[in-house]
């Protein structure tokens, strides 16, 4: 799946932001991200993955939501330019999170080039949480920090930034 997301409100830092998820095998999931414009200068480059923390969505923070049609259950994966990550589990909108060993960080590395920074995961599915040929309920965000505060990316957004928002995420096969 190739996205580009859009900001809530605009951000000056950021020309472009696009993501590429990918099922490698029926374990792993390629997490790309591409983001271009004077923010890429800012954010650090990494070759191994960071800390599992929370709170990361209060900085840069680039995010995944998964869930499947028809279930109010979902999964919220958070990944820092830094490495740091985190792995939420959700009974539903926003309910009984709980940290989750579903989705872990195997390996993470970025570049920057002029103002374009690109970043690589891949993702270890632990559970049988993704299936090949499975549809899925798929969110895909992002939150820059820039001079005027922080700006929120989405493929779509609805009347105020909540990645949290099924209603805004797209159903794919992966």
């Amino acid at each position: 799946m190739k996205a580009s997301l859009v900001p809530f409100q605009p951000c000056p830092g950021v020309e472009s932001l696009r993501f590429d998820l990918t099922l490698v095998s029926s374990g792993r999931l390629a997490f790309n991200v591409t983001l271009t414009g004077p923010t890429a200068s800012g954010l650090p480059l990494i070759q191994t993955p960071g800390q599992r923390r929370s709170g990361l969505w209060n900085d840069h923070c680039f995010e995944l939501f998964i869930g499947k049609p028809g279930s109010k259950a979902y999964w919220e994966w958070n990944l820092a330019p830094s490495g740091d990550w985190q792995c939420f589990q959700f009974d539903q909108y926003r309910a009984n999170r709980t940290l989750s060993e579903s989705l872990r960080l195997d390996n993470c590395s970025s570049s920057c080039f002029e103002n374009t920074y690109s970043l690589s995961a891949e993702i270890i599915l632990i559970s049988s949480l993704i299936r090949q040929r499975e549809l899925f309920k798929i969110g895909i965000c992002a939150v820059i920090r820039s001079q005027e505060g922080l700006s929120y990316f989405a493929l779509r957004h609805g009347h105020q930034p909540d990645f949290h928002d099924q209603r805004q995420y797209v159903e794919i096969t992966l």
